[in-house]
């Protein structure tokens, strides 16, 4: 599963049971479990105007509650809400947690949501943990503020007209990304209450495609969302603590690449 901090639903790949092939092996297989039960149609959650998932759940001709859940980038995981426990080990599980039991997905590893949301893995199991997306996304106004200040600096060496992934616009055609990141240099994303992400010159490009390195920052825009979201690329080396009970987030440094 992919931690996810900007998802609110969990979900697992419920395999279906069709003869002749073989299920893939990242799926969960629900007649192996004794504490796996799927909620009906007359379950609180299976209500067309419900404010949780981004398309309203239905009942489908099993009389079973059906979800459609909808990403960002595009991406759709569809299938049944379920309960089910999660097992770390042979002392210590959740308690029945609400789950999607995803037959038809864009994405077979599932989804582990860990934002603020009722029903995210984090507000049911009350677990601290750090995740990311994997590019920054910045809103409009600070995203412009950030490439006018990369363009002064080394705008004659950008790659033009090129866009990788429909989200990042400043690359550059194959060159010696250090030198490009010593020619910038660090970045610091600053909150509120004086709190920082320091952004090494090291961290600035990432390699995307044949030889191509793009600033791993773009348009939130892009993604169809209006809201600021630092990516996993420029979390590396960092502890993460969200405080859920609080409201906040923690940032330390930290050397991920020792051994401990």
């Amino acid at each position: 599963m992919v931690l996810d901090t900007g998802s609110q639903l969990s979900w697992i790949q419920c395999h279906k049971k069709v003869p002749k092939i073989p299920p893939p092996t990242t799926s969960f297989d629900p007649s192996l479990s004794s504490s796996f039960s799927v909620l009906p149609c007359s379950h609180p959650l299976c209500k067309p105007r419900i404010p949780d998932f981004t398309l309203p759940t239905s009942c489908d001709q099993n009389r079973l509650c059906h979800y459609s859940y909808f990403y960002a980038d595009g991406t759709l995981a569809e299938g049944n809400l379920v309960r089910e426990k999660i097992t770390f080990s042979r002392s210590q599980s959740t308690p029945p947690l609400i789950l999607g039991c995803a037959t038809e997905s864009d994405d077979a590893e599932g989804i582990l949501g860990m934002n603020l949301g009722r029903f995210s893995f984090a507000s049911q199991a009350k677990t601290i943990v750090d995740s990311g997306t994997e590019y920054t996304f910045l809103v409009e106004e600070a995203y412009n503020k950030v490439r006018e200040e990369i363009v002064r600096l080394v705008g004659r060496k950008m790659k033009r007209g090129y866009v990788y992934g429909e989200a990042l616009d400043m690359c550059f055609d194959s060159v010696n990304s250090m030198e490009i990141g010593l020619l910038i240099g660090d970045m610091t994303l600053q909150f509120e209450n004086g709190v920082e992400i320091l952004i090494n010159k090291e961290r600035m490009l990432d390699e995307v495609e044949g030889g191509i390195h793009c600033v791993g920052i773009g348009r939130s825009e892009s993604l169809g969302i209006a809201s600021n979201i630092i990516g996993n690329f420029h979390q590396q080396n960092l502890w993460v603590e969200f405080d859920l009970r609080n409201r906040r987030v923690g940032f330390g440094k930290g050397e991920c690449s020792m051994q401990v």
